[in-house]
């Protein structure tokens, strides 16, 4: 239901845009860009994958759409700039809900893009960042269930947060102050399954390594033991919570407690938890940070 409403709330976006809100130039001159997508490329190029909507129908279309445009260039700027002058419109990039960084990109490409990225006055410091295996196989092998892909996948980070609990704190503005302070940050993993992209796990990233890689259940628990406050429906094993809020406790000891305000749970959705984050900390907790000893999970009713 909430995705459906997001969904909504995007198209109407769109219709206002395309009925002149923020200008002629969107409607008639403008490519609407939705999703942005960085590859390494020959020689240590970069190369870009740009989902775009037009209201005026695209490059070979003369109906509103989405559409994959393909690019490259020796940085991120100069590829961005290489296909835009090769085109008939202008792309914009006011509503861009995504950037996609594929697995491949070097340490000093990410760098660049994210340098690049500061300094792209029309990017909303509120887009989502995500990583894949290819940007460009993951965009041209998909199809869109709403407007566009990127709206997609905004959706389904959304709907992860309000609907399973699991924050991912990847907007650019966050990810960009963790990257400069040289802290950790997260991106959702994205993937095609049945051509619709879907989030299969989540990348923690320090200095522009990749230094783990989660999978759905454990993503889940890492948001949980990272957050401590996170709630939704969530599915773990074979047990199910509604969750009203969580929140964390840290004896003098150091041993932390947590407390699930339940609204419904299968009987041993406590004990799954507890047996999951015990293994989660032994696998992961020296390399992410995460110096803890659970001592034990209480039972409360939600409000």
């Amino acid at each position: 239901m909430v995705k459906k409403v997001w969904f909504a709330v995007i198209g109407l976006c769109i219709m206002v845009s395309f009925c002149g809100c923020k200008g002629y130039r969107e409607t008639e001159n403008g490519y609407i860009v939705t999703a942005l997508g960085f590859d390494k490329g020959k020689k240590d190029e970069f190369s870009i994958s740009v989902e775009v909507v037009s209201a005026g129908g695209g490059e070979t279309t003369n109906s509103p759409s989405s559409e994959i445009l393909v690019g490259g260039g020796k940085s991120p700027g100069n590829a961005v700039f290489t296909l835009n002058d090769e085109l008939s419109k202008t792309l914009i990039f006011d509503h861009c809900a995504v950037v996609i960084l594929g697995e491949e990109l070097t340490k000093g490409q990410t760098e660049e893009i994210f340098k690049y990225l500061d300094v792209l006055k029309e990017l909303n410091l509120g887009v989502f960042l995500t990583t894949t295996k290819n940007s460009k196989e993951l965009l041209t092998k998909s199809k869109s269930v709403s407007v566009a892909r990127g709206f997609d996948i905004a959706g389904n980070i959304k709907e992860s947060a309000t609907e399973a609990g699991i924050n991912y704190h990847n907007k650019f503005y966050e990810i960009n102050k963790a990257y400069k302070n040289g802290e950790l940050y997260s991106m959702p993993n994205l993937e095609v399954d049945n051509k619709k992209i879907v989030i299969s796990g989540e990348s923690v990233v320090k200095k522009e390594k990749n230094i783990a890689k989660l999978s759905s259940e454990e993503s889940l628990v890492y948001s949980v033991l990272r957050n401590g406050n996170s709630g939704g429906r969530i599915y773990l094993a074979e047990d199910y919570a509604e969750i009203d809020r969580i929140n964390s406790n840290v004896s003098k000891d150091g041993k932390t407690t947590f407390e699930f305000y339940y609204n419904k749970h299968s009987k041993g959705f406590s004990n799954t938890f507890k047996k999951e984050a015990v293994a989660f900390l032994k696998k992961y907790g020296k390399t992410l940070d995460l110096n803890m000893e659970i001592e034990e999970i209480k039972e409360r009713e939600g409000v």
